[in-house]
């Protein structure tokens, strides 16, 4: 208690009155932290950003600890991202955020722990010197999207998946006993062979036995998201992107039933999906399965409900779904069984225009598909409009960079056709009858066009020529070919003006690819299927 006394002999009493009130301060705010202003900091867009708080003496699981931050863009409130804290060990929790627009962000903090409650600061988001950086996949109707760009453009993206699955030692599985040894070598070298095979998404099963998501007292394995956020980092400084599977099956009690006390949806199932919402939803290049053989032990509903619960902690966008299932909260239609036709892409992507498809049970050579059939799928998926595969490779081959798929430089072809050159519009259609025994994508304007030909369509061993239906082209338009078998090179084909049954004169005999149009400035697709995440404070 401090006293004070006023009058003779002791203070004067304006003195004195002073520290009456100085002293009514501290007391009404003994034992309770001081909100900081955190200050300001710059991020580059697409970059994350992380702040730390430190909380001491809190009773109970600090993973339960509930804390949440707002950031709000300064000159459009309208962009917002919310997200919690996660905590690190040593009373230390921490908070990040992506620079998902240029300009000025505000953030506030808000939790039942004091010493993490009413902190504000601002971030100020600049241009990326990369000026083509990826963003965070997203959709629009029945296509995956990909944010780019420091203008935050949205552009279409072929969701083609490669895992390299050593059958002696996966090693595309975060596992107890490896985890440890999973350095920054290992995953670059994961990088250049997904690149080398045509894909810029690469696979990871967090788990191999028990599961390594969590701990022995069930709580987040903080080892296990120290290496998350390696690999993330590493595949974001390429433009990378990384496909989780949370779970497996039920025969390995690779599922949140058999590890977690409270099953799925439980107490500790919950605190890992809030933790990973926390700490990984601001990396922008991930998605995520619920995991494989879902029929064993997860239905539709329950696959539904784990995605509802982690697309609301998400403060940013990430495309969650379920192999097989097709619940509404998913935001994938994802198929099993392997090497489905082009049929079954044109049915699904036609069934279902609001979300996008994947085929997700591992079409990987040569255990499930041949090395051509590799190829011709890959570009019968992408000529039925974008619909989303899973490759890669399955033999005893160890994962060193080096291995490559028997039709590689194929493969690398149909990655720079398409992605390199930003072909593949948010506005394109498959419709088959504007070619001759082929197939063909058109934009919504007429401008731009794309013919697929090759000797697998056209049973006559390839082809030197293709006729085409071009009356509706919206005037004449620029046109160049691609041998789709060999190193990519471009064939000048000139301008070609509205006609219909136009032949196509082709250098020799091989499988073609034809582009019409200026694909250099793709129109802003008209509606998305995804809404902007934002998490609502419990």
């Amino acid at each position: 208690m401090i006293r004070l006394y006023i009058g003779e002999g002791r203070l004067p009493s304006k003195l004195a009155a002073i520290l009456v009130v100085v002293a009514a301060l501290w007391a009404s705010t003994a034992g309770v932290a001081r909100a900081d202003d955190l200050g300001s900091k710059n991020v580059a867009m697409w970059e994350v950003v992380e702040w730390q708080l430190v909380a001491g003496g809190i009773s109970g699981n600090p993973f339960d600890t509930v804390a949440t931050v707002v950031f709000t863009h300064d000159a459009d409130p309208g962009a917002n991202h919310t997200t919690e804290m996660f905590y690190v060990g040593s009373d230390t929790w921490r908070f990040r955020f992506n620079g998902t627009k240029l300009g000025a962000w505000s953030f506030s903090t808000s939790s039942a722990i004091s010493e993490l409650d009413g902190h504000t600061g601002t971030v100020s988001v600049i241009a990326n010197s990369d000026t083509s950086k990826h963003g965070f996949l997203t959709s629009y109707g029945n296509k995956f999207a990909l944010q780019y760009g420091n203008d935050s453009v949205t552009r279409g993206f072929l969701f083609n998946v490669f895992q390299h699955q050593d059958t002696d030692n996966p090693p595309q599985r975060i596992r107890d006993a490896g985890i440890q040894n999973a350095d920054a070598t290992w995953v670059r070298m994961y990088l250049d062979e997904a690149e080398n095979n045509g894909s810029n998404v690469i696979f990871f099963l967090v788990m191999d036995g028990d599961t390594v998501w969590t701990d022995a007292n069930d709580d987040p394995n903080l080892l296990t998201f120290e290496k998350i956020d390696m690999i993330l980092n590493e595949a974001s400084a390429r433009n990378m992107h990384v496909d989780f599977w949370l779970w497996g099956d039920r025969d390995r009690s690779w599922t949140p039933d058999d590890v977690f006390p409270g099953g799925a949806m439980g107490t500790e199932d919950q605190r890992l999906n809030r933790y990973i919402a926390a700490r990984m939803g601001p990396h922008p290049n991930w998605t995520m399965g619920y995991g494989f053989d879902l029929a064993e032990w997860a239905s539709e509903e329950e696959s539904g409900n784990w995605a509802n619960f982690l697309n609301g902690k998400l403060g940013f966008d990430h495309l969650i779904w379920a192999r097989g299932h097709s619940n509404a909260n998913l935001d994938v239609n994802t198929y099993s069984g392997t090497v489905h036709p082009y049929s079954d892409a044109v049915s699904n992507l036609a069934g279902d225009t609001g979300r996008p498809h994947h085929f997700g049970e591992r079409d990987y050579y040569p255990d499930r598909i041949g090395a051509t059939n590799t190829l011709l799928y890959r570009w019968f998926y992408t000529m039925a409009g974008g619909h989303g595969g899973h490759w890669g490779y399955k033999g005893s081959s160890d994962l060193d960079g080096t291995w490559l798929h028997p039709e590689a430089t194929a493969l690398r072809t149909h990655f720079e056709f398409w992605d390199t050159n930003n072909r593949f519009h948010l506005d394109m259609s498959a419709d088959e009858s504007l070619i001759e025994n082929g197939l063909a994508l058109k934009s919504s304007d007429n401008t731009r066009y794309i013919f697929y030909s090759r000797d697998d369509i056209v049973p006559v061993g390839g082809v030197d020529e293709v006729t085409v239906n071009l009356s509706s082209m919206n005037g004449g338009q620029p046109a160049i070919a691609v041998d789709t078998l060999a190193t990519y090179s471009e064939v000048d084909l000139g301008t070609l003006q509205a006609s219909n049954g136009q032949t196509l004169s082709l250098p020799y005999v091989s499988d073609w690819v034809i582009a019409i149009g200026d694909f250099g400035s793709p129109p802003a697709p008209a509606q998305r299927s995804k809404p902007p995440a934002d998490l609502q404070a419990e």
